[in-house]
């Protein structure tokens, strides 16, 4: 059985994988390794919850400095991905739906930043 590490890289409020993909093979483990930033939360597409045998409902986090193994159940192709993000609360609208023996991971690019007017300005150009 093999096993892939994947590192999670906390930069700009949010985690990157260090890889896009982890091919899926039965038995096979993946070792999601945080590295700090604070707590990593797994978003996890219905078929990844069934693949890496999760309970539906719950959101699984890594804590930062942290570490979380996860074993495949399953070689049948499904739609698996995995967004990782900072907030228990910002899940993503929705999950890639195609299918295939590969498991997609993702920063929670979903999050649109905010901006604020400065409070400096009006916003109006001032004509001379």
């Amino acid at each position: 059985m093999a096993n892939t590490d994947v590192t999670l890289e906390p930069t700009e409020g949010t985690f990157v994988p260090s890889v896009e993909t982890v091919a899926i093979a039965a038995g096979d483990t993946v070792t999601v390794h945080n590295n700090g930033g604070g707590p990593a939360y797994l978003f996890l597409s219905p078929d990844a919850l069934k693949l890496l045998s999760q309970k539906a409902g719950s959101v699984p986090s890594i804590p930062g400095s942290g570490k979380a193994v996860f074993t495949f159940s399953t070689a049948d192709p499904g739609a698996y991905s995995v967004y990782f993000g900072s907030d228990a609360s910002m899940a993503p609208p929705g999950f890639p739906g195609e299918v295939g023996a590969t498991f997609w991971m993702f920063p929670e690019t979903w999050i649109q930043p905010s901006f604020q007017a400065n409070p400096m300005s009006t916003g109006h150009k001032d004509s001379v």
